[in-house]
């Protein structure tokens, strides 16, 4: 089981490298492209965390309140 899915990790690492090209460059240098990968999906991360989030909860707030208005509007409008 493990041995598979290491093979597995393994391929899709070798895949990794052969599409971004970083099988042809030194150790150092793949270690710090690897590290401003990271630090870029961080960033991303961090803008979809706060940005992004915050940005659909008051869209969500407001859609509820409107959703809240047109059942009131619907209950009195039925009685």
């Amino acid at each position: 089981m493990f041995k598979s899915m290491w093979i597995f990790i393994q391929y899709w690492y070798m895949r990794y490298l052969l599409v971004t090209e970083l099988y042809m460059v030194e150790k150092w240098e793949r270690v710090m492209i690897h590290f401003v990968f990271f630090m870029i999906f961080c960033v991303i991360s961090l803008l979809n965390a706060s940005v992004v989030l915050h940005s659909v909860r008051i869209l969500n707030i407001r859609g509820l309140l409107i959703i809240k208005i047109y059942y009131n509007v619907f209950i009195y409008t039925i009685n």
